[in-house]
């Protein structure tokens, strides 16, 4: 009796709970690093050869993109690729669309660092700050009910098992920085150190531009030194990258962005409603039908009101949920709307690509743990059925099939939201 009372009253202490946690997320660390050691990762190589192209005065390939922007490089891509290395159909580039400042300061490594070797220096940076952004998480958004030991443990999973994972992984995705660095800016916002949480995020929106999002919650938060860091920060990155790369290339880049934009991808890679609300429209003869005996399913007809609509809608959802999380702590009411925003920004924009989730993947655990245990259940199974890669791969080039998922896909984080919005409500919840 008194064994079972002991097992009963087992808890692990703070300093062995923070070791197992730590100890998982570094074995996954040094796993995958074995795994990519060599690898050549494909959208990491549209930085490198934007890079070369740079160096070696070829600044007009370096925003080339095949006819609709899917599909794999451009043509005129193609020569370079295989001087760098590339040899076999996995061993490839898709389109550089990042601002032009990275190509710049890509450039003095080319002469000097063949792709593998880059790819290597960049995993080294890359995947410990995917284990870090698991306890940033964490600290942003775990329940005092949820040891970090098991919230680490649900992230691994994530990281081992996920076609999210799998996404930023195979193609050592720069959004792994990017996810990081959000997360350290609200981490860092939590304690005070305003000025440096915006410069943090203006590092992250000069990388991929979607962040620029998560000001709004500075915004809403009234942390003025953070918004002054952030703007001051992203208009220094900004007039660094028009002084260095010149105008015509950011208009090129500007020009890329639209060109993304005019097109709708059916993937198991893109989350997003754009290519359901089209597939929908196509099925009811209202859309210009596609053939979808193709392995890459393009909507090329998406209406130009399409995308205002989307962003309104995501819009007036977040304005919503802010409203109810008014009474909230402010490091509570925070750590609410990033995880939405880190759903609302891919999947109500125009692509919501997979590796996009891993962020609310990592925080998901902090709501489940916050329900009824009969709930919980049946999140965890949503979450894996959206989730493990052995799901998606098989159907990749099977687009009805990558429709229902899309669709399936969709449908779990619209449901995350809702009960994200119902949770932030409920009469007598405090945030744990």
């Amino acid at each position: 009796m008194t064994n079972a009372r002991a097992m009963m009253t087992f808890s692990l202490t703070p300093l062995t709970d923070r070791l197992i946690a730590v100890s998982l997320l570094s074995v996954w660390t040094l796993f995958v690093l074995f795994q990519l050691w060599g690898f050549w990762p494909p959208d990491l190589a549209a930085i490198y050869i934007a890079g070369h192209l740079w160096q070696t005065g070829q600044t007009e390939l370096i925003y080339a993109a095949p006819p609709g922007f899917f599909g794999g490089p451009a043509d005129s891509w193609l020569p370079v690729i295989y001087e760098l290395g590339g040899r076999t159909e996995l061993e490839t580039a898709f389109p550089y669309v990042y601002p032009p400042l990275w190509a710049v300061l890509t450039a003095p490594l080319t002469p000097h660092l063949g792709f593998n070797a880059f790819s290597n220096l960049v995993a080294l940076v890359q995947m410990p700050l995917l284990s870090a952004s698991v306890l940033l998480a964490a600290r942003l958004f775990r329940p005092a009910n949820l040891p970090l030991a098991g919230w680490s443990l649900a992230a691994v999973c994530v990281l081992f098992f996920s076609l999210q994972s799998l996404m930023a992984i195979v193609h050592n995705q720069p959004t792994v920085t990017v996810i990081f660095l959000i997360l350290l800016c609200f981490d860092r916002l939590d304690r005070g150190q305003d000025r440096v949480a915006g410069a943090v995020l203006a590092l992250a929106a000069a990388i991929k531009l979607w962040p620029v999002a998560f000001a709004v919650i500075l915004l809403l938060d009234r942390r003025w030194r953070a918004l002054a860091a952030f703007a001051l920060a992203g208009a220094a990155l900004g007039l660094l990258s028009i002084v260095l790369a010149g105008w015509p290339m950011h208009r090129a880049f500007l020009d890329m962005l639209g060109l993304v934009k005019e097109a709708g991808l059916l993937s198991v890679a893109n989350i997003s409603l754009v290519p359901v609300i089209m597939t929908g429209a196509m099925i009811l003869g209202l859309a210009d039908p596609v053939d979808f005996t193709n392995k890459i399913v393009v909507f090329r007809d998406v209406p130009v009101w399409l995308g205002p609509l989307l962003l309104a809608l995501g819009a007036a959802y977040f304005v919503a949920l802010s409203q109810r999380l008014r009474q909230w702590p402010a490091p509570d009411r925070r750590a609410m709307l990033v995880f939405a925003l880190s759903i609302l920004v891919p999947l109500f924009g125009p692509l919501g690509w997979s590796h996009y989730y891993l962020l609310p993947l990592f925080m998901l655990p902090g709501l489940v743990a916050r329900l009824p245990k009969r709930e919980m259940l049946g999140f965890a199974l949503g979450a894996a059925l959206i989730s493990i890669e052995d799901i998606a791969s098989p159907i990749t080039d099977q687009p009805v099939a990558a429709a229902v998922y899309t669709l399936v896909g969709c449908a779990f984080w619209l449901w995350v939201l809702w009960r994200l919005y119902r949770y932030a409500g409920e009469a007598g919840r405090q945030p744990a």
